[in-house]
């Protein structure tokens, strides 16, 4: 059987990253695989628009609450509408 080999379209983005998710943390672990948390995006969406504004997010609130995660959450999930689930 062969191996499948090449680059991969699409990554999954997990809305509140997994960084807040977990014991002790501002999420529960239930989130982590939760279909409401997971999104479908084309690589390129998920590296070159939405990693970038987690990085800034991180940076600028190292210790944030979670209304915080959520609304940069939504924030994103509006400048990424149309390329959720979508296929190149």
């Amino acid at each position: 059987m062969k191996k499948f080999r090449g680059r991969l379209k699409m990554e999954v983005h997990h809305r509140i990253p997994q960084m807040y998710i977990g014991v002790k943390k501002l999420f529960p672990e239930s989130m982590r695989t939760s279909l409401s948390n997971l999104q479908r995006l084309p690589r390129n969406v998920h590296r070159k628009i939405v990693s970038p504004m987690g990085a800034s997010f991180r940076k600028n609130n190292p210790k944030p609450t979670r209304a915080q995660i959520v609304k940069k959450a939504m924030e994103i999930d509006k400048v990424i509408a149309e390329h959720i689930n979508k296929v190149n």
